[in-house]
């Protein structure tokens, strides 16, 4: 049986009693790319050297509630380039979330956006950059981070943007980690409970576990 949450924030709180395991900070090895770019180790030699691909922001603390994003319901980090990484424009090539498949059937379409952000601090406007991954590449089972490649564009240095989450198709979507405390600074958590419409305010309390992988401009 599935808890749908009428008050994400306050369930929240309740859910981390459960769920808060004292983990620190979760390990690369529990990772899982949903067709991210591997590295070149057939020793040839190119003319053109690949781009070096960095991680710019992020947030990986494990104190942590569980959010689910399906149908209307949506989810968003805000961040801010140069709060953990450099500042500096670059131009995106994967994001992350950390994740699992809400259901055993069904599949469903899990989209990565990156949109602006408007004067309060919420997603607005067209999706910058995309990504998808079918949610039945996603475990029922076990948490991972899941990375999928993001078309590219040009973020811009000191500039806050937000990652929106959503899904569509006959899956039940995805539950998604969100730490408790304001441990990512550059930004907050939001959700819309009307498929982007409108979003609540910006909690400082709640960050998206996430990353935010590119190559500088």
């Amino acid at each position: 049986m599935v808890l749908r949450i009428e008050n994400p924030f306050e369930q929240m709180f309740e859910t981390s009693k459960m769920f808060n395991f004292g983990l620190g900070r979760l390990a690369e090895p529990l990772s899982f790319s949903g067709g991210g770019v591997s590295d070149d180790e057939g020793g040839n030699i190119t003319d053109n050297p690949p781009v070096t691909e960095e991680l710019y922001e992020y947030n990986d603390a494990a104190t942590f509630t569980i959010q689910r994003i399906e149908g209307n319901d949506w989810q968003a980090q805000t961040f801010t380039v140069g709060t953990v990484g450099d500042d500096e424009n670059f131009n995106i090539s994967k994001a992350t979330i950390y994740c699992r498949r809400a259901t055993a059937e069904g599949s469903g379409i899990l989209t990565f956006a990156i949109k602006a952000v408007d004067g309060n601090g919420k997603p607005t406007g067209a999706d910058l950059s995309t990504g998808t991954i079918d949610t039945m590449d996603i475990s029922k089972d076990v948490y991972a981070w899941i990375t999928v490649e993001m078309s590219s564009v040009q973020l811009n240095a000191s500039t806050q943007y937000a990652l929106v989450l959503r899904t569509s198709g006959s899956g039940g979507g995805v539950y998604a980690y969100v730490s408790i405390g304001n441990v990512y600074t550059g930004g907050g958590h939001t959700l819309s409970t009307d498929g982007g419409s409108s979003w609540g305010d910006i909690s400082n309390s709640y960050d998206l576990l996430f990353k935010i992988h590119g190559n500088a401009a």
